[in-house]
């Protein structure tokens, strides 16, 4: 299996509730664990138990709330799952990437925001430093909800989006590995951003026919190190968009994406990951 703990922070918002149906088809087709976690965010001068807001009475009370509302969500979506649940304090990235750490969790499963306009703007706060500080796949929900291709958590057809670095290989076998675990077409494509599409400059076509040629040879390169057989998909545009336009065509159910620490320089996909994650139409799962 693939994943054998997966950890799902819950804040009760309403995207957390579209992507329990996820999580929970993860988890059947995985047999994986779930641990759903709630994190209160408390004061700072509760920490240092320095008078605050709260006294250790309203912390217990709090806690207690959290715990019977985090049993009550997702009833009867997770049945037949080994779930267990847990609340903690804290500052919610940090404390995710804390119960990671001391829970061996090899996925983390959350939406792109949580409460409120603005974060439906935005990549959550949250999301975002999750995706920067850990590393370990995250799969994260479609942005925006209703525009959703697919079948929620059936991913029968997966997009695997590579820059044709080196890490590329690392990526493709977590397409293939996820697509043979839940059965799945799996589909490779290349952006090439200095690519325009379509053009009747003969210039610019040469440009483009060389680059594609790169890409084909790139990726031929690649074929002898990796455990699939299929094409690769070149098209030209701005990576987000035109993965988002592919995944829509396809009508994908999950895209794969590399991930790596943000602040490096291992690739253009990886300097497209908000991006990519903003823009589709469909989960991502960025490794």
């Amino acid at each position: 299996m693939i994943f054998t703990s997966v950890l799902f922070p819950v804040d009760f918002s309403s995207s957390c509730h579209r992507m329990a149906p996820t999580v929970a088809s993860v988890a059947l087709r995985t047999q994986a664990a779930v641990t759903l976690l709630h994190v209160l965010e408390l004061p700072p001068g509760v920490y240092r138990q320095a008078p605050g807001y709260l006294n250790l009475g309203d912390i217990t009370s709090l806690r207690s709330q959290a715990e019977r509302e985090l049993r009550d969500f997702c009833s009867g979506i997770l049945t037949g799952i080994n779930t267990s649940y847990c609340v903690r304090e804290g500052d919610p990235s940090e404390t995710i990437g804390q119960h990671v750490r001391e829970n061996n969790i090899d996925l983390v499963c959350m939406p792109t925001h949580g409460r409120g306009l603005f974060r439906r703007l935005l990549l959550g706060s949250v999301t975002a430093k999750v995706l920067n500080d850990l590393d370990l796949p995250v799969l994260t929900g479609a942005h925006h909800e209703r525009e959703t291709t697919g079948t929620p958590g059936a991913f029968k057809s997966i997009l695997c989006c590579v820059d044709l670095s080196e890490d590329s290989t690392r990526i493709i076998g977590w397409g293939v590995r996820v697509a043979r675990q839940f059965q799945a077409v799996l589909r490779l494509v290349h952006v090439l951003p200095a690519v325009e599409e379509p053009t009747e400059n003969r210039g610019v076509r040469a440009v483009n026919r060389y680059h594609k040629e790169r890409a084909r040879h790139l990726y031929g390169q690649l074929r002898g190190q990796i455990d699939f057989d299929g094409d690769l998909h070149l098209v030209g545009g701005s990576v987000a968009r035109t993965i988002r336009q592919t995944a829509i065509e396809q009508n994908s159910d999950l895209v794969v994406i590399g991930r790596g620490v943000m602040r490096e320089q291992l690739g253009r996909m990886r300097t497209n990951t908000y991006a990519i994650i903003r823009e589709s139409p469909c989960p991502v799962l960025s490794v």
